[in-house]
Formats: C-alpha cells, sequence, structure tokens
C-alpha cells in the first residue's frame, strides 16, 4: 500500500512510533531490526520483522514507503542515516496528538514527539530527534540534529542543544544556555551555564562530572 510506514528499530522508541502512528490511524507495513536476534523473529509488537538493518539492499523495498528511525543511540542513528543516504529514504515524524506545538516553530524530519510536549514559539527542531513525554521547550530554542530529550525535561529560552547530546529525565536548562555536542545531562540536574563539548554534567548547580568519550 502507498505510503505505509516502516519503523528501523525494535526497542522502546519504536513502541512509541507505533503507539503514535496507530492514534493517528497510519498503517504501519513492518520494522527493520537492528540486531541479528530480532531480525530472526516474524513478528515484534504485532508487526512483521521485515529483516536486519544490515541486509537493507536485500529486502527489495519499493518508493511507496515512508520511514522513521527509533534507536536511542544517537551515533546509531547517524551510521543508518549514513548508510541509506544512497536510497534517497523518506523520513516521516511521528507527532503525539497531544503535543502542543506552535505554528511558528520548525520541524526537521525523522522526530519523535511524544505525548504532552510542548514546543513555544520560534524554536527549531533538527532531524532525527527523539521527544519524550512531558518535555517543555520554550521560546527560540536550538535543538540540533540526532539529540535524545528525557521525559519531564524543561528547556527555557533562547537555550542551544547540539547533535548527539542526551538530556535525562527532569533536568532543567536556564535560558541562554548551550550545551555542547555529544554531551549528556544528569537527571534532575539544574543547568545554569553553558558547556562544551563531550561532556558529563550533573548537579544543581550542573558541574563537570567527566568527559564523554
Amino acid at each position: 500500500m502507498k505510503n505505509e510506514i516502516i519503523i528501523i528499530g525494535t526497542g522502546a522508541q519504536a513502541k512509541y512510533a507505533l503507539e503514535i502512528f496507530n492514534l493517528q490511524k497510519q498503517s504501519v507495513y513492518g520494522l527493520i531490526a537492528l540486531n541479528n536476534e530480532h531480525a530472526k523473529l516474524q513478528k515484534i509488537y504485532n508487526k512483521k520483522v521485515l529483516g536486519s538493518i544490515e541486509n537493507f539492499d536485500k529486502l527489495n523495498l519499493n518508493n511507496n514507503f515512508r520511514f522513521i528511525l527509533a534507536c536511542s543511540d544517537n551515533h546509531k542513528k547517524k551510521q543508518i542515516v549514513d548508510k541509506l543516504k544512497n536510497y534517497s529514504p523518506i523520513y516521516i515524524n511521528a507527532i503525539h496528538p497531544k503535543a502542543i506545538i506552535a505554528s511558528t516553530s520548525v520541524l526537521g524530519e525523522g522526530i519523535i514527539v511524544n505525548a504532552n510536549v510542548i514546543i513555544q514559539p520560534y524554536s527549531k527542531i533538527g532531524n532525527h530527534v527523539m521527544i519524550h513525554a512531558g518535555v517543555i521547550i520554550e521560546h527560540d530554542v536550538i535543538i540540533n540534529n540526532f539529540v535524545n530529550i528525557a521525559p519531564g525535561v524543561i528547556i527555557t529560552g533562547h537555550v542551544i542543544i547540539k547533535e548527539y547530546s542526551k538530556i535525562f529525565t527532569g533536568a532543567i536548562i536556564t535560558p541562554n544556555i548551550t550545551i555542547g555536542q555529544n554531551s549528556i545531562v544528569a537527571a534532575a540536574s539544574t543547568v545554569l551555564n553553558s558547556f562544551e563539548d563531550n561532556l558529563v554534567i550533573a548537579g544543581t548547580p550542573a558541574k563537570v562530572l567527566k568527559k564523554n568519550e
């Protein structure tokens, strides 16, 4: 069927995407596994498993399908995007009906936005970003590609979060802050200052714990 959806991934993020598409009454054709064990299964979450991402070229998929990456590993997502580039896949967004997104905000492709998320005016969300339930993103925020934001995070105005970063549950990022690339903000942290790339930060106020290798 034209425009059916294929979810790349079989873990928790695939569950979120399936729930959203079910609520929207959009048809999911099947799942592509990220590991060989799941690739051997016939079905997961009552959806057929089409095979492994490693053998994508042998799946013989036509241009009728749309895709979404459902993977918690930001760097793995980037690897998959690079792997599939020559196939020119069409990536779609999974936006929960109970999310509130300002009309002036700009969304990239391949984004999963869960229930009770609020994205305020003039914010920009990059490609393949995961936003869990109950996240508040205030005005003029920039979230770059391949970022993962856990439940209950509050991101206030004029914040920049760079590529591959993870913001864990309940963290608060105060205004005019930049979180560097490939950094981790620990759960329940309060970020009062900007931080450079490749750091793990935690606490209130948040401080550097170590390098994120």
